[in-house]
Parts: structure tokens; sequence; C-alpha cells
């Protein structure tokens, strides 16, 4: 999550409609984006974005498919909404009391 690439990804994929509409391979907000896309939009090389999104695929945050030769990413908003959730108890757990 300290990553900017990493939190554009999320922040993009979020409104896949709005970002990746002219994905005309699949539905990206039913199927997913495709990866060479997520690479186009952030304007870097397809490795750089491929490490990006598997870190996020590692942590849970991403879900990905192949189809055909392509592979497609969605957000797991299960899993986001987990790690948010487990994350501001945290921080309240840690926070000096009264």
């Amino acid at each position: 999550m300290a990553s900017e690439p990493r939190l554009r990804i999320l922040n993009m994929l979020a409104e896949p409609d709005r970002h990746f509409s002219h994905q005309w391979s699949a539905d990206p907000v039913a199927f997913g984006v495709c990866m060479t896309l997520i690479a186009e939009a952030l304007a870097i090389a397809q490795p750089t974005a491929s490490r990006h999104l598997d870190l996020l695929r590692q942590a849970g945050f991403l879900t990905v498919q192949r189809h055909l030769k392509w592979s497609y990413c969605k957000r797991d908003e299960a899993a986001i909404r987990d790690y948010l959730d487990w994350l501001a108890r945290e921080l309240r757990s840690a926070s000096p009391g009264p």
C-alpha cells in the first residue's frame, strides 16, 4: 500500500467503466481490466505493471483471470473491505487511551 502505482491501480479499478471504457475484449466491470491497458494507463512498461499487479494479487486485493492470451484484473472488494476494517481496529488499539 505504500506504492503510488499500486494505489493508482486500485483507484482506477474501483471505476473500471470510467477509466477503461475503451476495452473491447471484455466488459471491464464484469470481467476485469486487461493488464496491458493498466500498464498503458500508468505509462509504465508491461513487466513493471505486471509486478505491481502480482503484488496486489498476492496481498489479496485483486483477482486475475486469463482469457485467451490476456490476463484481466478485478478488485476484490471483500478483501479490501476486510483489510480496511482490520487496519481501523489496529489503529484504534494502538492509540493511547484517555
